[in-house]
């Protein structure tokens, strides 16, 4: 399973996984059942019981959009239509006091960059948490202050692990945030900072300003890098540990 571009809970054509099942099959010299879909009845019917060495490529996963934003978050700030993640909001809290017992500073951004539509040429406006993201508007980057106070942070680190953009890179209008960040990162690790690119959206930012060999390392894993430095056995690397 894997996920491909943004098609915000879109089936888009360019964005299947499809086209990717015969280099799949030709990389593993065996055959690759592609699924439409990687939800529903007849992904569960597929994998229910298959046949030993059976290998399955499922539907790209962001055809499933996350729940988006409704106007204000549980805590009363304006979000308009910036994209919001129910579940995890509920952990946010529990994350903060773990935070803050073990004496563990949390920098969050001050002002955003908000744009009235999700495209290259939509119209933008900075905006700040006081003020809030104004209805119909999303928020597509951090700020010139978040930069700012971002920069300093990083230049002070000596390990940094960094798991996610800014903003939506892909687009120039919204990619100073990442950039920045970016900048910063190769800076630091000059400085002998020790630095871990995890997640292939961040991964791709490497790419993108060519900065893969002037970071510590490049991990290609996104949740699942994080997911092994909590010491948590990841499902994949089990099964071809045991396989081998």
């Amino acid at each position: 399973m894997s996920h491909l571009g943004r098609p915000d809970g879109n089936k888009v054509d360019k964005y299947s996984l499809k086209p990717v099942c015969p280099e799949v099959s030709k990389l593993l010299g065996k055959e690759v059942t592609f699924l439409s879909d990687c939800v529903g009845p007849d992904v569960v019917n597929a994998c229910a019981n298959p046949a030993p060495g059976s290998v399955f490529l499922l539907e790209n996963l962001r055809f499933h959009v996350e729940e988006e934003g409704k106007g204000v978050s549980p805590t009363g700030e304006k979000i308009g239509n910036s994209l919001f993640d129910a579940p995890g909001a509920e952990i946010v809290h529990k994350v903060m006091e773990t935070a803050k017992a073990k004496n563990v500073a949390i920098h969050l951004p001050v002002d955003f960059v908000t744009a009235d539509k999700f495209a290259d040429d939509a119209n933008t406006e900075v905006r700040t948490i006081q003020s809030g993201i104004a209805d119909g508007w999303m928020g597509l980057d951090i700020g010139p202050k978040t930069i700012e106070e971002f920069s300093k942070v990083i230049s002070r680190a000596k390990t940094i692990v960094w798991n996610g953009p800014m903003g939506v890179f892909e687009m120039d209008k919204f990619a100073r945030g990442t950039k920045a960040a970016m900048d910063e990162v190769v800076k630091a690790t000059k400085n002998g900072a020790t630095t871990i690119i995890g997640g292939g959206d961040t991964a791709t930012c490497c790419a993108k300003w060519d900065t893969e060999d002037k970071v510590s390392h490049v991990s290609t894993g996104g949740g699942a890098s994080l997911e092994l430095l909590e010491g948590k056995q990841l499902p994949g690397v089990v099964a071809l540990t045991d396989a081998h």
